[in-house]
């Protein structure tokens, strides 16, 4: 198991300017990019934190939910549970 730090670590070892990012938050995103944009004298990688399933109680932390699909049925839970 390889956590953020070291994979910092790792890219920054290699010369890489190494930006972490929520990635779930868009403006931290988007400043993310004009950052490594900007960086001209190395190459850049970004590291979105994020959770699977984020938002959704029954997917959230899920692995079974990082492959499995959505049929009308779930998909309408999601949409009743985003509403409430």
């Amino acid at each position: 198991h390889i956590n953020s730090v070291d994979l910092t670590n790792v890219w920054a070892s290699f010369g890489w300017n190494v930006i972490e990012v929520d990635g779930h938050n868009y403006e931290e995103l988007y400043e993310a990019f004009v950052k490594a944009k900007s960086c001209k004298k190395k190459p850049s990688v970004l590291l979105a934190r994020t959770i699977k399933g984020r938002g959704i109680s029954f997917m959230e932390n899920n692995n079974d939910w990082h492959h499995n699909r959505v049929t009308t049925k779930t998909y309408d839970k999601i949409i009743d549970e985003w509403r409430s």
